[in-house]
């Protein structure tokens, strides 16, 4: 092959590279699954500690924020009334920041392999983390995601 025939190869080249990323960058945007998109680089930066809770095994499903309204049906706690004697709202206005994250993880998760989630085994960890200066809240394990109520 002369260096002709090489220099027409070229622009081929990275025109297909190019629509393969765009292709895949759009099938990552899509599906039902939405959910497991990372939508906020402050729960983003809470998966060390989440990790750590769960001692590494798993595969990440899902990061987002959490809201005090989600805490029944997610971990089976009922939310204590807010500061102002009004219940939580199931829609509560969105922050700039969240206070809280969820993070899911899907794997084999043993008995008592988990921190703080006691004797639960499942195939899915919930982890709930604070934000600001980042700590495990709560954990979870249960056979299903989201979890039946």
């Amino acid at each position: 092959m002369n260096g002709h025939q090489r220099a027409h190869l070229r622009p081929r080249t990275a025109v297909g590279v190019g629509l393969a990323a765009l292709g895949i960058a759009a099938t990552g945007c899509s599906g039902s699954r939405s959910y497991s998109r990372f939508t906020s680089d402050a729960c983003a930066a809470t998966l060390p500690v989440a990790q750590a809770a769960v001692h590494g095994p798993g595969r990440l499903v899902a990061v987002r924020p959490f809201q005090r309204a989600e805490l029944k049906r997610y971990f089976g706690i009922t939310p204590r009334p807010a500061p102002g004697g009004s219940p939580p709202s199931a829609n509560p206005a969105p922050t700039t920041q969240p206070r809280v994250c969820l993070i899911v993880f899907r794997g084999v998760f043993a008995a008592g392999s988990v921190a703080g989630a006691g004797q639960q085994a499942g195939r899915y960890a919930l982890v709930l983390v604070r934000v600001r200066a980042p700590q495990v809240l709560r954990t979870r394990v249960t056979g299903s995601f989201p979890p039946a109520a």
